[in-house]
């Protein structure tokens, strides 16, 4: 991989009365609703998400600099990486991920063994790029994930939990500690790394956007701490990092008439009813989806002969075979945001249809973690929203300035 090396954090002043991990940190902007953010922005004027979904990004550039000046925000005195225990419960089992933040040198993808794992939108991209102008810096870490069957990051977690971490936050149902890594450990994760190749998890507007940003400022002024995107890294091989589904809720934009749909798809799926259950059925392939309509649900599992890596992919499939052939959806539709929104909740997914704020939903199972290393490894994307990766990252922990 590419340099990853320590960066000289800012971050929040934790031993200010007013500043407390509960008040200020926030959940990433692009899974917050509105009425989230304004909840957040109500406890205190403070909160992260003040700066990093903003009203203006001429707020934003005020507010940083105002917290910078009364002391709200410091910079620490020498690069550091950090280290940061996610603690969390899924289907009773208590598990803990392990992670590292620094700074990954920015290159395009492919190139310095970083790549992504799926497609992304313009849209956002030009907010994020908008925002790093405005603060002249990165809010929130990319988040990359590397192979490292020998459990190194781990092993170092387990040693550093007995040290008391610098902060710890509850959010979300999930605790986060971090502490600074000690120095004497940096050569060896510098080394662990460097010959690792990363996916890009969740972040791939950002990493697009602070290589865009990078760029500008080269041209403008050279390199600099520009050159460095603010990384999360976690190891794919450990039991604590979990993949989740991004289901996709579609609108009434244009209404379809779905057992039309189902005659067209046929061919191409085994075609069970459900009745009104949303579960799906033991054993049943990965890239299997539901069809979610208030009147009833549908399962259908692929019966073609997978021609690739990517027929292993419940997104693509729902894409290719559902989305664009029964439903004669153009990948502009897709991707133009007046069709489909995505959320890892099935439970939010069902409630919109039966509510009838959306036409209908599909349900997708995780994508396995051996499918996402071959893609990845391939050099090719998956379709936009294929992953959730869990728990989130906090927003807050540390901003990589360039000051």
């Amino acid at each position: 991989m590419p340099k990853f090396t320590p960066l000289p954090f800012f971050g929040y002043d934790w031993t200010l009365e007013e500043i407390t991990p509960d008040h200020v940190l926030a959940p990433p902007y692009d899974v917050l609703s509105p009425g989230e953010r304004q909840a957040l922005a109500d406890k205190t004027a403070h909160n992260v998400v003040n700066i990093d979904l903003p009203r203006t990004y001429a707020d934003a550039a005020a507010l940083v600099k105002s917290w910078i000046d009364s002391g709200v925000l410091v910079r620490r005195e020498n690069p550091v990486f950090l280290l940061q225990a996610t603690e969390y419960e899924v289907d009773g089992q208590k598990l803990v991920r392990w992670g590292i933040m620094g700074g990954m040198q920015l290159t395009p993808y492919g190139e310095g063994q970083v790549y992504p794992h799926e497609k992304t939108y313009p849209k956002a991209k030009e907010d994020r790029l908008a925002l790093t102008r405005a603060v002249q810096g990165q809010l929130s870490p990319v988040f990359g994930v590397f192979d490292d069957p020998e459990l190194t990051l781990t092993a170092l977690g387990e040693e550093m939990s007995g040290v008391q971490p610098e902060i710890v936050a509850e959010l979300d149902e999930c605790r986060h500690s971090l502490w600074v890594l000690p120095e004497k450990y940096n050569q060896k994760f510098t080394e662990l790394l460097a010959d690792k190749n990363v996916f890009i998890a969740d972040g791939h507007h950002r990493y697009e956007t602070a290589l865009a940003y990078k760029q500008e400022k080269n041209r403008e002024l050279g390199p600099g701490p520009w050159d460095y995107v603010f990384t999360y890294l976690s190891n794919i091989s450990s039991p604590g990092l979990e993949i989740f589904p991004y289901h996709r809720v579609l609108s009434h934009n244009r209404e379809f008439d779905f057992r039309e749909a189902a005659k067209k798809a046929a061919p191409f799926f085994e075609i069970r009813d459900l009745g009104t259950s949303t579960a799906f059925p033991d054993n049943t392939p990965a890239n299997s989806f539901i069809l979610v309509l208030p009147e009833a649900n549908t399962l259908f599992i692929p019966k073609f002969e997978s021609r690739d890596i990517f027929d292993a992919i419940g997104s693509q499939v729902l894409n290719q075979y559902f989305l664009e052939c029964a439903l004669d959806l153009t990948d502009t539709d897709l991707s133009s945001g007046d069709f489909l929104s995505y959320t890892f909740s099935a439970k939010l997914a069902k409630e919109k249809v039966y509510q009838g704020e959306s036409q209908a939903a599909f349900l997708l199972k995780p994508v396995p973690m051996q499918v996402m290393r071959g893609v990845c490894s391939s050099g090719r994307v998956m379709p936009r929203k294929s992953t959730f990766f869990y728990p989130k990252l906090p927003t807050g922990l540390a901003f990589h300035l360039f000051r």
